[in-house]
């Protein structure tokens, strides 16, 4: 039997092709290990493994070693007080009313509420089909459309991957007139 070391403590171990630890722990730590290399070599990380980017904390306003661009707090204790103060705003429905996010989902769901929760290009619905809902852009928005109730429309899933980012106003409106 050939024998070969772990790559993390470098304890001798049986070899059987798949392992190269001598367990989970060292597994666990080697890629550990290797992640903070990585990020200290990217330059979307340079500065912040070696604590040179500074931040404030949104919690308390002290000032702290930022670890990546979306750290913003600056201990355990402040990121539990943020997301009890986001779940009391969610429970009272009024979390982060003036975010595009969540604007734009309040119209998404009445989009679907007016369209029935049905595709409005094959008729199926989420009750009776189980299909997975889309918000469609009428005129997509790489050629200038908005997210408006007026341009948005509820589409199945294979509708809208399929349909793409093609015009298709004019052929429905040829399908309505036939019928």
């Amino acid at each position: 039997m050939k024998y070969i070391f772990c790559k993390q403590c470098g304890n001798e171990i049986s070899e059987d092709g798949t392992h190269h630890f001598c367990s989970k722990e060292c597994a666990y730590e080697y890629g550990k290990k290797m992640t903070i290399q990585r990020n200290k070599n990217s330059e979307n990380f340079k500065g912040y493994s070696e604590g040179l980017v500074k931040g404030v904390c949104d919690i308390c306003k002290n000032e702290f070693n930022k670890n990546n661009k979306v750290h913003k707090y600056c201990s355990k204790e402040c990121v539990k007080i943020a997301a009890e103060k986001r779940w009391d705003l969610i429970n009272r429905g009024i979390y982060n009313k003036n975010s595009k996010s969540y604007n734009y989902y309040k119209l998404r769901f009445e989009v679907f509420k007016r369209n029935n929760f049905t595709c409005q290009y094959c008729g199926r619905n989420v009750k009776d089909d189980g299909v997975k809902l889309h918000c469609d852009h009428i005129i997509p928005k790489n050629k200038g459309g908005e997210n408006t109730d007026s341009n948005l429309i509820t589409s199945c899933e294979e509708c809208n991957l399929g349909k793409g980012d093609c015009l298709l106003e004019e052929k429905r409106m040829e399908v309505e007139n036939e019928i």
